[in-house]
């Protein structure tokens, strides 16, 4: 997960005709996290999803948005923090989303 993070750091809006299929990646990850059986790397996992958001920023707002469930779905930790600060930065546009969903999940 991190290569494909680093890659799209490194191409950045290039990766855009590869998206969809990096997303989809993202989020069959982001959908097995907290399983025993395929455990997810979450410092990979949202190393590879800020790294998204730094590379193509905005072209991601409304597939940010759409997997936000997902990404408030599992534990909570800095890496998960961490990615979250860097996709607001990027994205201004999903703070009170990416706000309203941190209430829900730790309230």
């Amino acid at each position: 997960m991190w290569a494909l993070g680093a890659i799209a750091g490194a191409v950045n809006i290039e990766i855009k005709s590869y998206i969809e299929d990096v997303l989809k990646i993202v989020k069959e990850c982001l959908q097995k996290r907290g399983n025993p059986r395929a455990p997810a790397n979450d410092e990979h996992l949202f190393g590879c999803i800020a790294n998204l958001a730094s590379a193509v920023g905005p072209h991601l707002l409304r597939q940010y948005n759409e997997m936000l469930d997902l990404l408030f779905a599992g534990a909570f930790n800095v890496h998960v923090t961490a990615a979250l600060a860097v996709v607001v930065k990027e994205m201004p546009l999903l703070l009170k989303s990416v706000q309203s969903e941190s209430q829900s999940a730790l309230g």
